[in-house]
Order: C-alpha cells, then structure tokens, then sequence
C-alpha cells in the first residue's frame, strides 16, 4: 500500500509540474527571446524542484511521524489481538530520513519530469507543424489484446513474492497505458451522441476529450488508486466470507473451555458434574517434516518430490466422532470421495495437512511425509497461556500452534507421543486461514494417553464442550437458553476445578463473534491506507482544474457573455472532470477485479503459503466506485468554489 500510494503521489507530482509548465509556457517564450539559454532555464526549474523538495520534506516528515503516533495504539492492539506482541515504535534517525527522503525524491521528480521541460526549453525550435496521427480503434483494440495477452503469459512465470509484487506493478502500469489508449475513444465517441440542442451539456462532453489527453497523469493517479482500492476491497471481502465460512463449521461444539489445568482432571468432569456433556481435548505434538514423496499403490517408493530444510509443523489431535467429520473443511481429498478417506483417517492409514504445508512442500494427494523429531510440547504448567484466546479465537481452537519448544521434551521418542503410529499419507489438504505455520491432524485416538505426565503434556489447553445426541436440542437452543446453559455450566467448572485455576469459557458464537472483530480490526489501517490514496489522487483533478481553468479564462468569459450564469460554469467544469473520472471508474472496475484475483492466488499464495475462494461482490465495488467519486467531489468543490468567471474578455492572457 505504501508503494502504491508513492506511484500515485508521483503521477500528481508530476501532472502538476506538467501543468504548471505549460501555464509558463508564454514566459518560458520571452525568456528564451531574451536570449536565456536552454541550459540556464534547465537549470534553474531544477534548482526550483529542489527548493519545492526542501520545503516540503520536512513538513511530510512531520505529518506522517504525528499520524504514526496516532495510529500506534491502533496498531498495537493489531499485533496483540494476532501475534501476542507488542508494536513498539522505531527509534528513527531523523537526518537520515530527510536525506534519503530529499535524494529519492529529487531524483525522480528531475528524471520524470524531463520531458516536459525539454519540451518547453526547445519552444522556439523552428519545425513545421506535424499533423498528430491518432491510433484507430481497431489498433487500440490490437494493442489492448496483445497488452492483455502479455499479462496472462507474465502471470504464469510467477514464482514468488518479489515475482508476484512485481507482476502487480506490470498490472497497473500496462493497464494505465490501456486507459490513456482507450479514455479519448470513449470520450469521443460520448460527444457522437450528445443532442446539440442541450449546447452546455454538449459542452461538457467535448471539452472533456480535450481534457482526456491534457490531464493524462491525474488520470492514472486516480485510476490506480481506484483499481487498488478495488482489488484490495474485493481480496478482503473474500477473505472475510471464507473465514467466516470456514470457522462457522469447523467450530462444532457450543461450549470451548480454555484452561491451564491438567487433562487428567478435565476428563473427570463427564463423569462427575457434566453428564451427559461429552468432552474432546485438543492434544499437541511436535515434529519436522524434512519432505513428501509419491508412491505407487504397491507402496514403492518411486521418486524424492521435495527434499527441502526441515519445516517444523504443529502435529494437532482430531476428533473422530460425526460431529468432527462434519466440521471438517477440505478444499482437496483423494478421489474426491469424503467417506472412504474419513474412514481411512479414522483407521490411522493416512492424515490431513493445511495449506501452508503442502504449499511449503508441494506436497500432493496420496504422498507420504517424512518426519522425525516428534516431540511433547512443554509442560502442562505453562499451558496457562491457552486461556488467552485472542489470537486462538481468531485461528479456531482446533487450529491453534507453539513455537517448537527445545530442553528435555525434544529428544522424546515417537512411541510416547502416539500408541499407535499414523501412516502419514496424505489423504486430504484442508484451509487453515491465519495460521503461519504448517499443521498436520492426526485422528484422536493415536495419541498416547495411557500414560498420565504423557497425557498431561499433550493437553493444549483447549477442550471441545459438546452435549450428546439426545439433549442436543435442549443446550444449543434459543440465545437466551445457550447463555444461561452457559453460566450454569462455568460454575460448575470453577467449582470442580478449583478457582486458583485460570478458566475462560467461550460460546460457539463468542467465539466466531471474536474472531470476526479481530479480523475487522486487521483491515482498519488498510481502509485507512485506501482512503488516504483516493484523497490524494482527488487532488491530482483539483490541481488540474485550477491551472487549466486559467488557460480556459476566454471560453469562460464567452459562456458568460452569452447568459449562462457562474452557477452553471462552475457546474458545468464540475461536470467535465467528474464524468472524466467517472469514465476512468468505469474502466477501473474489470482491472481491480483482476488485481484482487492476483492478490489471493499469487501473492497471498506465495507469501504466507494459503489462499482461499475468490468472491465477487457486486456491493463493495459500487461502494468502492461510490466512495472514490464522492471522495474526488469533495476536493473539486474547493477549486470551484473560490473561481470567479466573469464577463470580461481581458482576462486573456496574450503571448
């Protein structure tokens, strides 16, 4: 987002550099009649950018450390609620900010803004006036599919991060170049269709095709910062539907207990004071995954798929029960047949994994991983950081993970850890949004829990509260009864359990409640970001409309001469430039959607290794286009609003 924002900041910069020199086109002549060299006026706007950088640098500096303090309680309750850290604010080296700050800028304002002044420096230059020969529309069209065609071939040869940012970059710059192609076609062919009996709305329409190629540069800060809103707006929406879908099954059970206290006194609670509520634990192990390999139905092995460095997974329990196999959200499985693998994964004859591990492996269906290590996770003691849940709420509770714990508990062997060892085949790959890390399940009843310290160390923290089958209408009823079960049946776990132990006990819906305001939180400074963009784009339009409404004092004046009041001048300029964007939004809409597929498959795929179902919604790109018009609105009605048309031709400015 921060480099978006500095593309669109450098087209706006450079649209008012470009306008601004065209305003001093007539001085530019007389100077260079009095005999100014064209080296000596190169210079000297040079050395103007450099006082504009100087100036302006420091207040930027200013502006953006107050917004940073301001935005940092915002900022730290993100990395709290997600990462279980704190944001702690930079120790910034002031001079060296405002010098790579000043060198960066200088020189690209002196490199892009080269044109322009050659352009003017070489005013006087004697050539005989050349006829501008505008591309067709059959060779717009050819240029466009051929541009197209380009991007699709590109998009196949991405294979990483730095290859996926930069495939977004060729995207919105190829598709600048199509909407400067295309904006003048259409804008003509808008005044083809214009009665000529409305003379001020004809007006407008074709003193916007001359606009469309005098304001090219606001025109693309706009358009990419539209298209990027678009695509950012459109990657969320569908990352919030499928989170929200995804834990809205995997959440089976109305009733999650977070607590530090041992599993062998959790198990007591069914048989004592919960009947008839069921209880399932999540238990963790440990491991490292040093590859996959493919093998042939004999169980030959045939050849090494990956033979990558070690990656440490997080080997999670799995209940095998039916409410567990409707709860399970697979996006692949073998031969596409739910029931036989539910039963071979019952059976200990294979395991599921998430994305990121079989992204980080590329791992297929019916591979058999290779693992060593496995472990215990630490102590039951220090299990009492799971009755923190903000960030196991945000990942499911049946999806929560540790950092790989070192000491005594990693040399354990695989035989204290399972009693009866899964085959590590893999029978399906399921989403694990949020998740960083690579997760295999492992069905329940492979878990060691003969032995009680072995039992213990397993235990996460995390117990599933379900009621059997024959009440389960009486406890997951109305709101109103599910929150009064649920009083009733934290008292009894303090009481059981003991109130020096830490307990924290969630509803199936505080829980998806929770999690979804985590998930709104994470995206408030990307909303935040989008808008800022937008805002500044608009001000691209308003520095246009102020500098060209000079050059257009004479057209003005005849409007007024001819009894058209300053009202409907203004609202006719008004009119120019938000139709203009409005065309511009239009042709903004298919390349934000296209940049919001590329977001979720290639760079969220290659950058934290999962992606999840592409959703379009109709109602976040209107309000998107809806937001950026009104955003645009407002910054053109300050220009507007301090130009003063009048009836009075001297206002022309003579070369």
């Amino acid at each position: 987002m921060s480099g978006l924002m500095g593309v669109v900041a450098l087209f706006i910069v450079l649209n008012a550099l470009n306008l601004m020199y065209r305003t001093r086109l007539p001085n530019i002549i007389r100077l260079r009649q009095l005999g100014i060299s064209q080296r000596i006026l190169s210079i000297a706007l040079f050395t103007e950018l450099l006082i504009y950088c100087v100036i302006s640098i420091p207040i930027g500096m200013f502006i953006g450390f107050q917004a940073a303090s301001w935005l940092s309680p915002v900022i730290n309750g993100t990395f709290t609620s997600l990462f279980n850290a704190v944001f702690v604010n930079p120790d910034v080296n002031l001079l060296f900010t405002f010098g790579f700050a000043l060198t960066t800028t200088f020189i690209s304002l002196v490199v892009f803004s080269l044109v322009s002044i050659v352009k003017l420096s070489n005013a006087l230059t004697v050539a005989p006036v050349k006829k501008e020969n505008a591309l067709g529309q059959f060779a717009v069209g050819l240029i466009s599919l051929c541009a197209l065609l380009l991007l699709f071939i590109a998009e196949g040869f991405v294979s990483s991060t730095a290859s996926a940012l930069f495939f977004v970059a060729l995207l919105l710059l190829t598709s600048c170049a199509l909407i400067l192609l295309w904006l003048p076609i259409f804008s003509k062919l808008l005044t083809r269709f214009v009665p000529r009996q409305w003379p001020v709305f004809h007006y407008v329409i074709a003193n916007m095709h001359l606009l469309s190629s005098k304001t090219r540069l606001a025109v693309c800060a706009f358009f990419i910062a539209l298209t990027a809103n678009i695509g950012m707006n459109t990657m969320t929406d569908s990352f919030r539907d499928a989170t929200e879908q995804w834990l809205t099954q995997r959440l089976y059970a109305p009733f999650y207990l977070y607590t530090d206290a041992p599993l062998s006194r959790i198990e007591t609670l069914s048989t004592k004071s919960l009947p008839p509520l069921a209880l399932t634990p999540l238990l963790k192990a440990e491991g490292a995954v040093i590859g996959s390999r493919a093998q042939e139905e004999t169980h030959k092995e045939t050849h090494e798929v990956s033979n990558s460095p070690p990656t440490y997974v997080s080997i999670s329990s799995y209940p095998v029960h039916q409410c567990g196999k409707k709860a399970l959200v697979l996006d692949d499985v073998i031969n596409n047949d739910l029931n036989t693998v539910w039963r071979e994964f019952t059976e200990g004859k294979g395991v599921f994994i998430n994305q990121q591990l079989a992204f980080a492996l590329n791992a297929k269906l019916g591979h058999t991983l290779d693992i060593e290590n496995i472990r215990l996770r630490k102590t039951a003691n220090s299990s009492s950081s799971a009755v923190n849940t903000s960030n196991e709420a945000y990942s499911s509770p049946q999806d929560t993970t540790t950092e790989p714990t070192q000491g005594s508990q990693s040399s354990s062997s695989n035989s204290n850890v399972f009693t009866a060892t899964p085959q590590w085949k893999v029978l399906g790959i399921y989403p694990d949004y949020g998740n960083l890390n690579g997760q295999i399940l492992v069905p329940l009843p492979s878990f060691n829990r003969n032995d009680v310290l072995i039992r213990d160390q397993l235990f996460s923290g995390v117990v599933a509260i379900y009621p059997e089958p024959p009440i389960e209408t009486n406890v997951i009823g109305d709101n109103k009864q599910s929150t009064y079960e649920k009083d009733i049946l934290e008292q009894q776990l303090k009481s059981q359990l003991g109130e020096h132990r830490e307990i924290a006990l969630y509803t199936r819906q505080a829980l998806l409640d929770t999690s979804m305001q985590t998930f709104d939180r994470t995206f408030v400074l990307t909303d935040g970001l989008n808008i800022t963009t937008l805002l500044v784009a608009g001000v691209a339009f308003a520095v246009s409309l102020t500098v060209l409404t000079i050059g257009s004092a004479a057209q003005l004046s005849v409007l007024r001469a001819l009894g058209i009041s300053q009202l409907k001048v203004k609202a006719s300029l008004f009119a120019q430039y938000l139709l203009l964007c409005f065309i511009s939004a239009l042709l903004a809409i298919p390349f934000g959607v296209y940049l919001a597929n590329v977001f979720i498959q290639q760079v969220n795929r290659h950058a934290f290794n999962w992606v999840y179902p592409f959703s379009l919604n109709v109602q976040v790109i209107l309000s998107s286009v809806g937001l950026s018009l009104l955003i645009v609105s407002l910054v053109l009605l300050l220009p507007l609003g301090k130009l003063k048309p009048k009836i009075d031709l001297r206002q022309e400015v003579q070369l």
